[in-house]
């Protein structure tokens, strides 16, 4: 009809969206350079730092509004936008289900293969004792479980039927620590300035291992490498053996650098074998995982999920390890 208005891009209207198209689609492009480039130079520097923590999903969103723009925009510009566009989504689904979601990675396990099941309680009260919360705990029967800031975990008569089938129970400067295997030493190394190291000695098949349980600050503001150079210091300082075996709240995300520079030998417990969803926090909608299990040369990982106890903040990771053959063993892991 005559009285229409024309959206053609020849009419000054069809001439204004197509502008108001191009300029939302070179933010949204700058703004995935920008993340992007945060996610490349990691948690280093306090302008990367922020960015870094942007979850795959959550960037998923621009480029696929992008192409919702270039499809009522046009120019030349727009059709090599929505190409951008279309990598990039690809490029951040493949991220989230490759890299964010475990597929393909989980191995066979043995019964003889150790499960460690680590939680976050985040200082609970008395609500704690449900039954929920130790059905998720048993339900993949584990071997050794770490629970950090348990507050009165363990304290109510629903637990102790639970408790004494453990044949090793220490709680010591803020964990709760229940072992199948024997516990031939518990020390509290660091406890101060929100940083928490505990120093397990652990007997496994003849071998003693050394588990560190870590707690870090969860205010963001605080620089990564600064915290981590802290922990490493102050573990030296009190000759700490090396890790085989850590976890603990980290509040650094997986591919975080401080925790990859400052742990080089040990690798991520999901990157080897996870299943499923990787996020541990929030534990409603978890889109980071801060919770890590991370292993080095003695361990190989099987399977590694992240399991909802119902309660709380977090998400529990479990992991299934399997030690590995010393170099003069000719046997090899499968």
């Amino acid at each position: 009809m005559d009285l229409e208005l024309d959206q053609d891009a020849t009419t000054p209207r069809g001439r204004a969206l197509d502008w108001i198209g191009r300029f939302l689609c070179l933010v949204l492009l700058l703004a995935l350079l920008v993340v992007l480039t945060g996610w490349v130079v990691g948690d280093v520097h306090g302008w990367s730092k922020w960015l870094s923590w942007v979850p795959a999903p959550i960037l998923l969103a621009l480029p696929l509004l992008g192409l919702v723009i270039g499809v009522i925009s046009t120019g030349r510009f727009i059709k090599v936008a929505r190409w951008l566009f279309l990598l990039l989504a690809l490029f951040l689904f493949a991220w989230t289900f490759g890299v964010d979601w475990g597929i393909w990675r989980t191995k066979s396990v043995l019964p003889t293969d150790l499960v460690v099941v680590h939680w976050n309680a985040t200082w609970p009260g008395k609500e704690l004792e449900l039954d929920v919360t130790y059905d998720a705990i048993g339900s993949v029967d584990p071997d050794l479980v770490v629970i950090t800031e348990p507050g009165r975990f363990g304290w109510a008569d629903i637990v102790k039927d639970f408790l004494s089938t453990w044949p090793y129970v220490t709680r010591s400067a803020g964990i709760v620590l229940l072992s199948r295997e024997p516990v031939r030493s518990v020390r509290p190394i660091i406890a101060s300035g929100g940083v928490t190291l505990v120093q397990v000695q652990l007997d496994l098949a003849g071998v003693e291992r050394s588990l560190w349980v870590v707690d870090l600050p969860s205010d963001p503001s605080r620089s990564r490498p600064e915290i981590f150079d802290r922990l490493l210091t102050l573990a030296a300082s009190k000759n700490t053996p090396a890790p085989d075996l850590l976890l603990g709240d980290l509040n650094v995300t997986r591919h975080s650098r401080s925790l990859a520079r400052s742990f080089p030998d040990l690798v991520s417990c999901f990157d080897q074998a996870g299943s499923g969803w990787s996020g541990t926090w929030p534990r409603a909608l978890p889109l980071w995982q801060l919770d890590q299990t991370m292993i080095g040369p003695a361990f190989e990982c099987r399977h590694f999920e992240v399991l909802d106890p119902g309660y709380g903040r977090h998400r529990m990771p479990s992991a299934v390890l399997r030690p590995r053959p010393s170099p003069e063993d000719p046997a090899s892991s499968d």
